[in-house]
């Protein structure tokens, strides 16, 4: 039985329990000037911890320290192996466990590295971007090593990455170079020469066009699927005139095979070539995608419809990176120079763009 007393503590404990937003059922009052705070998942059990009748269980210890390239895997195979969306990037993981973080520390245990020995580490990778993938690759795994009671705090937290100005700006073509790229397109092969006109005319990312197949092909409403996975908005259907479809279905290839026989390095040097051959400079694969962009613009396709050709997730990223103005340049050149060089004899391309399917 439930004495008097005993029932008016159990009422006055129940007046100072709360439901936290985690889930948990907490009892805080503050008593000779001293804050008391106590809580569990159940309220029965709190209510009887406060009362003295039920001892709160300690803690687990910390687990044993693993080293930190087991860390690494620990963390790939349980947060990355599965989300990340194509097999390169799984790759990259591997490599940056098995080069980069292993070569350097070793069989170190987790608990050893400090955060000076970090910054160290990543100030010795050669390459801005992949030194930045590398520290937010190791600052995810002290995070959950942290959340997992694998360590008690987190040295990650420490490390700074300093990116480097770039001095020169890439950009895309200008209009005597589209000319000029055009032209001399014909002295190279069928493969070459579709990859690059796909690539101005879609203004895709060089391994978007890689993944292109002629199932992607809409012919009855005139739409080519690009299959992309860098962004939400990257896979995305694009209207393209007929003659375009024509021109991509002239080429002797099956349905279901990847259009494109050339691998992405081997076209990203085989351009690179062709732009010191005709002397163009401060450019890059992605200025195939600056030029679409930026002939779209001055052919009057509005900003909106643009952002969805590229695939990108911010218009922001769409005018300010990918789109630059040329003084000389108007409507009528682009006009003309789709007419006259685009596809050849395949016909004017239709700026008629990104409808909702």
């Amino acid at each position: 039985m439930i004495n008097v007393l005993e029932k008016a503590k159990i009422d006055f404990i129940k007046k100072h329990i709360r439901l936290r937003k985690d889930g948990y059922y907490e009892y805080r009052i503050r008593e000779n000037g001293k804050d008391i705070s106590k809580s569990d998942k159940d309220f029965n059990t709190l209510v009887n911890i406060v009362l003295g009748k039920v001892k709160k269980k300690k803690r687990k210890p910390l687990n044993k320290y693993p080293t930190l390239v087991e860390e690494c895997w620990q963390y790939y195979n349980l947060y990355r192996a599965k989300s990340a969306k194509s097999q390169s990037t799984r790759d990259e993981y591997k490599n940056i466990i098995d080069y980069h973080i292993k070569n350097y520390f070793g069989n170190r245990t987790i608990e050893k590295v400090s955060g000076t020995e970090l910054q160290e580490f990543i100030n010795q990778i050669e390459g801005e971007r992949i030194r930045e993938k590398v520290a937010k690759f190791i600052t995810n795994v002290f995070t959950k090593a942290v959340a997992l009671r694998h360590i008690k705090h987190n040295p990650a937290l420490a490390i700074e990455i300093t990116k480097t100005e770039h001095k020169t700006k890439k950009r895309g073509l200008y209009y005597e170079e589209q000319v000029a790229l055009l032209d001399a397109l014909k002295n190279y092969d069928s493969d070459f020469q579709r990859f690059v006109m796909f690539s101005l005319i879609i203004g895709s990312r060089r391994e978007e066009t890689c993944e292109f197949r002629l199932e992607d092909i809409n012919e009855k409403k005139q739409l080519l699927f690009i299959r992309g996975t860098k962004t939400y908005n990257a896979p995305r259907w694009v209207k393209v005139s007929k003659s375009m479809i024509e021109y991509l279905k002239s080429a002797d290839k099956a349905e279901d095979e990847k259009y494109f026989e050339i691998l992405p390095n081997s076209y990203y040097h085989k351009l690179q070539r062709l732009y010191t051959k005709l002397k163009i400079s401060n450019v890059d694969t992605h200025s195939l995608r600056r030029t679409c962009s930026t002939n779209l613009y001055y052919l009057g396709v509005p900003d909106k419809q643009r952002q969805q050709i590229l695939g990108h997730a911010s218009i922001v990223t769409t005018n300010d990176i990918y789109t630059f103005l040329e003084h000389d340049i108007t409507k009528e050149k682009i006009e003309k120079l789709y007419k006259s060089l685009y596809y050849w004899d395949y016909g004017q391309f239709s700026p008629n763009i990104s409808p909702n399917l």
